[in-house]
């Protein structure tokens, strides 16, 4: 009878040690996948932000374009108005090089306000991703903590058990 209760509590605490190794290791699995998932989120935002960068590096190409072709335009124009003997600087030529010249810095300024609006809506998500990450993080080390009280937990249940077959077994 004592080899059996004896037995019995040995199993008891070695199904006590791998249950709770077990629940640890799911637990620690969980939290591995949300590092993970943070380290994704991290790198993410880091790519959001060097988008940032491109964003207003096209911008400023398309608004050297814009400047670039209105210059041309003016050339040309102030070329054929000269070749005609026709005053540029007054009447007609002086209001199409006005209205080219305004209609290029609304052109300008719309390009701007566009990669502004690109850039706003990449740091938004940027930092989304960021906090993102923050929480991923936090909840990893609160996972991490659950499983070595699951763990814990366990092996005081089966510790209990195991007293509760030795008590039983000396009456």
């Amino acid at each position: 009878m004592c080899n059996a209760a004896a037995i019995s509590m040995i199993a008891q605490g070695i199904g006590g040690g791998i249950s709770g190794y077990g629940t640890y290791k799911q637990y620690s699995s969980s939290a591995a996948q949300q590092e993970f998932e943070a380290a994704q989120a991290v790198q993410n935002a880091q790519l959001a932000k060097q988008q940032q960068g491109l964003v207003q590096e096209a911008a400023n190409q398309q608004i050297s374009n814009i400047g670039l072709s209105t210059s041309q335009q003016l050339g040309a124009a102030t070329a054929g108005y000269a070749g005609g003997n026709i005053m540029v600087d007054s009447g007609t030529p002086l209001t199409y090089r006005m209205e080219a010249v305004s209609q290029a810095e609304r052109e300008k300024a719309a390009t701007q306000r566009q990669a502004d609006l690109d850039k706003w809506k990449l740091e938004n998500e940027r930092r989304s991703l960021l906090a993102q990450a923050a929480m991923l993080k936090r909840a990893s080390k609160d996972t991490r903590s659950a499983g070595k009280l699951a763990a814990f937990s366990s092996l005081l249940g089966s510790g209990s058990s195991m007293i509760g077959s030795y008590s039983a077994s000396k009456k």
